[in-house]
């Protein structure tokens, strides 16, 4: 075995051997290289394989108790960061089925009806993640504005599960003041 493997990882020519013989021995050995690094512990923790076994596990919960939402919302663990989503509100937050949150505070401001406050509401990206392969959020990363400079992701939380429980977790948007 360890001939075979000094013969497969040789970067140079063997005798005899084509320039096309040895692309094909190379790229079989690279191909050996990249699975052993896929089989290895790194990559199956929460970034691979680990993160869709640990979405199925969330997601069969969630079915099986009922309404979990706000546990999804919740950050699980210091690998799993919150993303800050912000409403501009105007009164058709509660009863809702639908719910648009953008990450562009600007927008959010832009969509402030009758005086009311800018919602602040802290989700987990994981949350995000489960929301979103169980078709409960749709993203678009490309949300426009006029007046507002650049573009923004828009998020399109549906049913009335979700909607209920990030109305739960939402709070006024403090802005931050330099002194």
């Amino acid at each position: 075995m360890v001939e075979y493997r000094a013969h497969r990882d040789n970067p140079f020519y063997d005798e005899g051997e084509s320039s096309l013989d040895r692309s094909f021995r190379l790229m079989n050995s690279s191909h050996i290289e990249i699975m052993q690094d896929f089989g290895g512990g790194g990559y199956n923790m929460f970034g691979g394989y680990g993160r869709i076994t640990r979405a199925a596990k969330a997601v069969a919960a969630a079915e099986e108790t009922g309404n979990n939402i706000s546990r999804i919302l919740s950050s699980v663990d210091e690998f799993d960061p919150l993303v800050t989503l912000y409403r501009g509100t105007g009164g058709s937050e509660v009863g809702s089925e639908f719910l648009f949150l953008t990450d562009n505070i600007e927008y959010a401001t832009s969509c402030i009806k009758n005086g009311e406050t800018i919602n602040q509401y802290q989700i987990s990206r994981y949350g995000l993640y489960i929301l979103e392969h169980t078709q409960k959020l749709s993203i678009n990363p490309h949300g426009q504005h006029v007046g507002i400079v650049g573009t923004f992701s828009e998020y399109l939380f549906t049913g009335k599960d979700v909607v209920n429980a990030l109305n739960k977790i939402a709070v006024p948007h403090v802005p931050y003041k330099i002194k």
